[in-house]
């Protein structure tokens, strides 16, 4: 009873792309890797979507979450989700899944890997020119993009402070930095509809288990 989603409907997206849930990359090749690789996370998105359409648009709530790698997929699907299903409100709740805009944490080279390889550009919200910087840069811009334009919504985000496998998965193993970058993202979004919470440690999602 003290779960707060306790009598909710749950769908599960499943996760097998290594794309972050955002990719639109299909036959790809990645170098070092033997084989052709389908980065099709943001189709299965897609395709899900379909399934549930008609059900999730009569609902009178609706929260995105993702934990880790989908903590970053609610990032790059919010814009789908709501668009498709829309009048249903939907609410944005990222475990673990952060994107901070200092380099030294979430490089823009790092962020151009990500854009070729998977086709990312292809998930960001359409009006949003800060959100694609010809240097590579400007993921971070999203969430606060998505904040801005839909006050009545709610936008959450959850880490541990040393997060240690976001931090890995940045390629940055310090932890004051990525601390320093948890509080820029702080910073960026309104708080007038955003909420975060950086508990003290170097554990990783709590959305799966009873400390959230």
């Amino acid at each position: 009873q003290d779960n707060p989603f306790a009598g909710w409907n749950v769908v599960f997206v499943p996760y097998c792309t290594g794309d972050v849930h955002s990719g639109s990359s299909p036959n790809t090749d990645v170098p070092g890797i033997f084989g052709r690789q389908d980065f099709v996370g943001y189709g299965n998105m897609e395709a899900m979507l379909g399934r549930i359409q008609g059900q999730a648009k009569r609902a009178r709530q609706v929260v995105l979450a993702g934990t880790s790698a989908g903590g970053f997929g609610v990032v790059g699907t919010y814009g789908l989700v709501g668009d498709e299903l829309s009048p249903a409100p939907v609410d944005f709740l990222n475990d673990s899944g952060p994107v901070p805009s200092l380099d030294n944490v979430l490089s823009p080279s790092l962020q151009s890997q990500w854009r070729d390889l998977w086709n990312l550009d292809a998930a960001l919200p359409s009006g949003c020119d800060d959100c694609s910087l010809p240097n590579g840069d400007g993921l971070e811009n999203v969430t606060p993009f998505y904040a801005e334009n839909n006050p009545d919504r709610s936008f959450g985000l959850l880490s541990y402070n040393r997060d240690f496998v976001i931090r890995t998965f940045f390629g940055f193993p310090g932890a004051t930095a990525f601390e320093d970058g948890l509080y820029d993202v702080r910073s960026s979004l309104p708080p007038s509809n955003s909420g975060t919470f950086f508990p003290t440690g170097e554990g990783h999602t709590f959305l799966l288990s009873p400390e959230f």
